[in-house]
């Protein structure tokens, strides 16, 4: 990647659409809901550390379970293929107290540049 991770930044989606994110949370929490997303490509970087692991979960769409480091970001990416439009999504993270995280969701680039025309 071309940035330091970190997080206290949400993860980059370089130039695509970001749809929600949080930054520099500690334990659980959740993002505002989505209120749409359409079909195709959604991208879920994540970054994280601490000791421990975190659970994101993106509504009833996927779950993704990341390992933390104590002693530097742990930076993730995933992405997932909608089949169909999807509408209020809530995004939550589950995590222990001593974990830090960010995380942004959004369209990659490509999906991102096509919606927009």
């Amino acid at each position: 990647m071309d940035q330091e991770e970190t997080t206290d930044k949400a993860p980059s989606l370089h130039d695509g659409k970001v749809l929600g994110s949080a930054v520099s949370a500690g334990g659980s929490g959740k993002l505002p809901v989505i209120h749409q997303i359409h079909a195709g490509p959604l991208a879920v970087p994540v970054n994280c550390r601490g000791q421990g692991e975190i659970t994101v979960t993106v509504g009833d769409i996927a779950t993704m379970t990341i390992p933390c480091t104590a002693h530097q970001v742990t930076a993730t990416y995933n992405e997932l293929n909608l089949a169909r439009p999807r509408h209020g999504v809530q995004v939550e993270v589950a995590a222990p107290s001593g974990v830090r995280w960010s995380v942004a969701v959004g369209r990659p680039e490509q999906r991102a540049q096509r919606e927009s025309d």
